[in-house]
């Protein structure tokens, strides 16, 4: 019984689809930054991947870039006007749907990872090698990942006034 339990739990990533039906998603898109976007009113994230925040800057050949809107715009220009279609069978803890989408027969996700301008979150580690091994986008210079640049954010956020001013705790 363990066994047969143990088994279902690593094989449900694989099962999910076909136990679980997708949520189709579609309509009037606005794009928030290079992994989060809106269909019809859905809050939908890539599933799979992680893009830098809108605010957040890079260092390319030596000169601070503002690398969240690039990616921001790297997947406008993935979508090229066409229309945006999301498949998602789950949500993120702040209720945004994961999804896979694309925009004709190019798959958003993959794009974004492939071209540099995401990382693999989970997903899409083939496509990542590549675009590292090639020095595509983010690759091309000095970033932090975005998951440490949310943390970092949140962290000065929370630190209170006096510490800011007076480096107390350091």
């Amino acid at each position: 019984m363990l066994v047969a339990a143990a088994a279902a739990w690593k094989a449900w990533p694989v099962l999910r689809p076909f136990v679980v039906p997708a949520d189709r998603h579609f309509g009037r898109l606005r794009v928030a930054d290079g992994d989060s976007l809106e269909l019809g009113g859905v809050r939908i994230r890539l599933l799979g991947v992680d893009a830098p925040e809108l605010d957040q800057t890079c260092t390319l050949a030596g000169v601070p870039h503002p690398c969240g809107r690039e990616a921001r715009e790297h997947l406008l220009h993935l979508i090229a006007g066409r229309p945006v279609t999301c498949l998602s069978t789950e949500l993120d803890r702040y209720g945004r749907h994961l999804g896979r989408c694309t925009a004709g027969d190019t798959e958003l996700n993959s794009e974004m990872v492939r071209s540099g301008w995401a990382v693999a979150y989970g997903a899409y580690a083939r496509e990542e090698a590549d675009a590292r091994a090639h020095g595509r986008g983010l690759w091309s210079g000095d970033f932090v990942w975005p998951q440490d640049f949310r943390r970092d954010k949140r962290e000065r956020r929370d630190r209170g006034w006096f510490e800011e001013w007076f480096g107390a705790g350091r």
